[in-house]
Parts: C-alpha cells; structure tokens; sequence
C-alpha cells in the first residue's frame, strides 16, 4: 500500500471548496487516498459532526456559518460513491 499524496490533496481540496470551506484553514490533512497493489483504492475523509463540540469546523476548513444541507449532501456524496 502507498499513500498517493496528489490524489488525496486534489480531493482534500475539492471536498473542501463544495462545501463552501477555505483550504487555507486546514493544518492537518483531512482526507487520504491509499493505493493498493491489487488496483484498488482506499479513501478515508475525516468529517465534523456540524454539532460536535469536540471538532473545530475549521479545522476541516469551514470557519463561517455552512450551508448545512450542502454540507451534509457532500459528506454522504462521497461516502455514497
């Protein structure tokens, strides 16, 4: 397995701007993208609960009020695919 840090970066950064966020906030990455020897991929998006108190939203890039149900709709756009 090797992380590819292009990919993960680009959708990091996608994400990111569809959910009206500033990639400029992000300090630790919030998204990876693993290949695998086999072919295939692992994604792995680490994602606020908009209520939690435990995880700053602009952590994740997002430090204005969000369009909540864009933000939702993306979150489970990609967990979908």
């Amino acid at each position: 397995m090797k992380l590819n840090y292009l990919k993960s970066e680009l959708i990091q950064n996608e994400f990111v701007e569809k959910t009206d966020g500033d990639i400029n906030l992000i300090r630790k990455p919030i998204f990876a993208e693993i290949d695998v020897k086999n072919g295939g991929k692992i994604q792995c998006l680490s994602i606020p609960s908009p209520g939690s108190p435990y995880r700053k939203l602009n952590d994740f890039g997002i430090a204005k009020a969000i369009n909540l149900d864009n933000y939702l709709f993306e979150v489970f756009k990609w967990f979908k695919g």
